[in-house]
């Protein structure tokens, strides 16, 4: 009886991190700074006034937006996967904040010359929706007890 108290104490007290606990204590850390560091030139990157170039070529800018987007989630996603906390409703979470973060962005974007537009934000969405996805996915697969097995 004394033994199944202290394991759940245990349990309360620390976070499991799932499928993601072989990749050591320091992942969640270090998948935190690359996102806040991601972040950062993301920001600086969508403010830049009128950038030339690859984005002219018409509807690549969409794809640049979902493939930016989809990189951030993926970093967020993996962080709180690390942590061993990314439930279904956490993941919903999630995936509305950094909805909201994508808003926002492309709502600042006209006080340096940018444009803001519907479809970008669309694409960022997307974007948004697949990273936290496919974290999802991946950190249910590799929580999985090896005597489980495939299906």
């Amino acid at each position: 009886m004394k033994n199944t108290q202290q394991k759940t104490q245990n349990a309360t007290r620390e976070p499991q991190a799932g499928g993601f606990a072989v990749l050591g204590p320091y992942w969640p850390a270090m998948l935190v700074g690359a996102l806040l560091l991601y972040t950062f030139v993301l920001v600086i990157a969508t403010h830049l006034p009128k950038v030339g170039g690859l984005v002219r070529t018409p509807g690549i800018d969409k794809l640049l937006h979902f493939g930016a987007y989809f990189v951030q989630a993926t970093l967020a996603a993996a962080a709180v996967a690390a942590t061993g906390r990314l439930g279904r409703r956490n993941a919903v979470i999630l995936i509305a904040a950094l909805a909201a973060f994508g808003a926002l962005d492309e709502l600042t974007q006209p006080w340096f010359s940018r444009s803001a537009e519907w479809a970008d934000w669309a694409a960022d969405c997307l974007g948004i929706l697949l990273g936290v996805s496919l974290v999802v996915l991946l950190a249910q697969r590799l929580s999985r007890s090896p005597s489980q097995g495939e299906a």
